[in-house]
């Protein structure tokens, strides 16, 4: 079977018949395979990872429950779309 129909099968691509996609499944299974969703990233050249940018001297999500509770439930849906959040810290003026 080629590269291109096993990649097929493991994203669920309607092109690839529902017994070959079982084959694929299983052999996969019994492999120990895992989804590497980095290695899937680069390949199709995106990231999954939205940043969220803070003031260098910002107190942190601790000190402001409100911004915390947000965080949370933002994080808890993008995990259902296979995204990450990233939170970076710049210092006031700088450009990026």
């Amino acid at each position: 079977m080629s590269q291109g129909t096993v990649s097929q099968a493991l994203n669920g691509s309607p092109l690839v018949t529902e017994g070959t996609r079982n084959i694929v499944l299983r052999k996969a299974a019994e492999c120990g395979f895992e989804r590497n969703s980095h290695a899937r990233n680069l390949k199709i050249k995106k990231t999954g990872t939205i940043g969220i940018l803070f003031s260098k001297h910002f107190p942190g999500m601790t000190g402001t429950p409100m911004l915390a509770h947000l965080y949370e439930s933002l994080q808890r849906e993008l995990v259902k779309y296979d995204y990450d959040i990233m939170i970076i810290y710049v210092e006031r003026g700088r450009k990026l």
